[in-house]
């Protein structure tokens, strides 16, 4: 990568160069800090009822959102309910100061039932905002989007099993014929083992390289599966913010550390937005916290990161991805 690419990662304008595709281009950020209105949010989620972004998103945001009532109707309805009998029990056995104390209660309960049937409204859509936004911005600058997607098991350590999982806001496209995908990845606990676990991720497609792990200096994001086998070993990659720690195969150690470039060290330890990584089955994958969702400081790193990984691929494998893009997606993302 570039040393401008690199201060890229870093700047602050609105308006970036990534690659993307076969060429470098300006990437609008903008669209990023929009603030959508009701109208904006209807015509997305109209679009999203037609099926244009799929049938995962069409199932999630395809109707207008009842969590507050569901959430109003099971704190304060069920509440209501247990104070409300037993208020009219009281009044029926002529405890009128037991009555009154059970109609104190069940207005009580429903007062609270309001308060949080409100904050499960206002926080869907402060979420919907920020998938307009997502979908505002990848449209924008020519990007894959699909607010909720059909969950793929990648075959990095976070993607375990499809049941209970979900995969959303994921935007993809390609840089030199590899496929990049950044999306959010969560599972909830089933069966009798808790497994609950969210994540964001940068996949980028690198064919055959050697697998290792690199673990970052700070805690959060998620974490690869160590190696298994007895040959293993284990590299520094630096000291102070760029302290991190390479684990590979003894055999592929040499290729390991030079594909793990100065360039990718330095994104991978960025303070404002660490990570950890992984290459497996002819992925790259970075994890990140799940939450917040990615803003213009994220996006931009997003972008130098891919490139970088992608400028490694090629110096690893002769230039040349070793299978076609997924799900046939061309040079801006799109099939």
């Amino acid at each position: 990568m570039t040393s401008t690419a690199r201060d890229d990662a870093r700047a602050g304008g609105p308006v970036i160069r990534a690659r993307v595709g076969e060429e470098h281009r300006d990437i609008d950020l903008a669209p990023l800090g929009a603030r959508p209105d009701g109208q904006d949010l209807a015509s997305l989620q109209e679009a999203v009822a037609a099926g244009r972004y799929g049938r995962a998103s069409r199932e999630q945001y395809g109707k207008p959102s009842r969590s507050g009532v569901m959430v109003f109707t099971l704190v304060g309805g069920f509440l209501a309910l247990i104070f409300g009998g037993t208020a009219l029990a009281a009044l029926v056995r002529g405890d009128t100061d037991g009555a009154l104390i059970g109609v104190w209660f069940t207005a009580g309960v429903l007062l609270v039932g309001l308060l949080c049937g409100w904050w499960a409204q206002r926080s869907d859509r402060r979420h919907r905002a920020d998938v307009w936004r997502l979908v505002r911005f990848a449209e924008a600058n020519g990007l894959e989007v699909q607010p909720a997607a059909k969950v793929v098991l990648r075959p990095g350590s976070i993607f375990t099993t499809k049941a209970h999982a979900s995969t959303g806001e994921q935007v993809r496209w390609t840089v030199d014929g590899r496929s990049v995908e950044v999306a959010h990845h969560s599972r909830s606990g089933g069966g009798t083992t808790p497994n609950s676990f969210s994540a964001r991720y940068l996949a980028v497609q690198v064919g055959e390289v050697p697998a290792f792990t690199f673990t970052g200096p700070v805690r959060g994001p998620a974490r690869p599966r160590s190696l298994a086998g007895p040959e293993v070993v284990v590299h520094g990659t630096g000291g102070g913010r760029r302290r991190g720690k390479l684990v590979s195969r003894a055999r592929t150690a040499d290729a390991a550390r030079a594909f793990l470039t100065d360039d990718l060290v330095d994104l991978l330890t960025d303070p404002e937005h660490p990570c950890n990584a992984e290459t497996a089955g002819g992925w790259f994958l970075a994890y990140f916290p799940s939450r917040p969702v990615p803003d213009a400081a994220r996006w931009r790193h997003l972008f130098a990161l891919a490139e970088a990984v992608v400028r490694a691929a090629d110096r690893s494998a002769g230039g040349a991805p070793s299978s076609p893009p997924i799900d046939g997606a061309g040079p801006n993302g799109r099939p």
